[in-house]
């Protein structure tokens, strides 16, 4: 493979300090890669809006983008791929985040895999920075989406896109919602790359209990059919359940003197309320992927760029400015 073009998106809201340092850092990875290197910051409606003119030596450009409104870091990374596919000719596209937790380090790693395999390349975590109880919270989440989805998903937003794969990405409607478990859901040909996350350069995380609940949910949305259908199966097991401890309560009050005065009616009522609400749970269900399967979705290909209001780019040897909305954006 000859020298691959790379583009690294990262999605920022209202965190400028962590950012000038992982540029800084960037731009030091990129002396080791064989090709051309550019950044596209996906500003997610920082206030107030700010012009970013970082330095850089070795990176040939740093694009900064500003959405229209806030939509949330996966939604953000969701229009910068599109973006990147339909305005630009990378060979690849990195996506991490801003506050360092993802080590630019390993960026030259990431490109050597993909030139081996040319297959999508995620940053596996091996080891978190967090103190507890968060990363006890993440290990329930990864666990509850194994047990939900039947996948492992064991990386988050560091990953290597290359460019064939990312045509594909962008038609999946998961990606508006969470970019790591749109992978796994793909089944696009992956390989992991062993790596630590790192410390934030500055401020205060924003994943809190609350939005990993949010951030776990959108995981696990992604294969709601696959979800609905192991819930009906235990809503199904447990009426069946029901119903022969009912019909064994009934027999053994006919056909035995085992009876201790109103235990049957108890046992037989509490039974007979777990059949019922199993049959509810059944045919709510059953309603509801039926519903899902015939609502429209956003597919980020075709509905997110008119999310997108400025850029501005910063190159070694000039600045340029432009504004420009929706389907009607245009970077020269």
């Amino acid at each position: 493979m000859t020298a691959p073009t790379v583009a690294i998106l990262i999605p920022m809201m209202n965190d400028w300090e962590s950012l000038t340092r992982l540029i800084a850092q960037i731009d030091v990875q990129a002396a080791a890669l064989p090709g051309a290197v550019e950044v596209h910051i996906m500003d997610d409606f920082s206030l107030p809006a700010a012009a970013f003119a970082p330095t850089v030596e070795t990176v040939r450009a740093v694009h900064h983008h500003r959405l229209v409104r806030n939509l949330g870091h996966q939604r953000a990374i969701a229009v910068g791929l599109v973006l990147l596919l339909v305005r630009h000719d990378y060979d690849a596209v990195i996506v991490m985040d801003a506050d360092g937790e993802d080590r630019p380090l390993y960026i030259p790693q990431l490109v050597k895999m993909f030139q081996k395999t040319g297959n999508i390349v995620v940053a596996r975590r091996t080891r978190r920075s967090e103190k507890m109880p968060f990363p006890l919270f993440y290990w329930v989440y990864k666990l509850l989406f194994h047990l939900f989805t039947g996948h492992t998903i064991d990386f988050g937003n560091y990953c290597l896109i290359p460019r064939q794969h990312l045509r594909s990405l962008v038609y999946y409607p998961g990606l508006w919602n969470h970019l790591a478990a749109t992978i796994v859901a793909s089944r696009l040909p992956t390989t992991r790359v062993e790596t630590f996350r790192g410390e934030r350069y500055a401020g205060q995380s924003k994943m809190n209990f609350t939005a990993l609940i949010i951030h776990g949910l959108s995981a696990i949305s992604l294969f709601v059919e696959v979800v609905l259908v192991r819930l009906l199966i235990t809503a199904s097991l447990l009426g069946m359940a029901g119903m022969m401890g009912f019909s064994i309560v009934v027999m053994l009050r006919v056909f035995t003197d085992l009876a201790i005065p109103g235990w049957a009616t108890t046992f037989g009522g509490i039974l007979l309320v777990i059949t019922i609400q199993s049959v509810i749970i059944i045919i709510l269900l059953m309603f509801y992927l039926l519903q899902g399967r015939s609502s429209p979705q956003i597919v980020p290909a075709r509905d997110t760029l008119v999310f997108l209001d400025q850029t501005h780019v910063v190159t070694k040897e000039s600045a340029t400015h432009q504004t420009s909305t929706g389907a009607n954006y245009e970077e020269t």
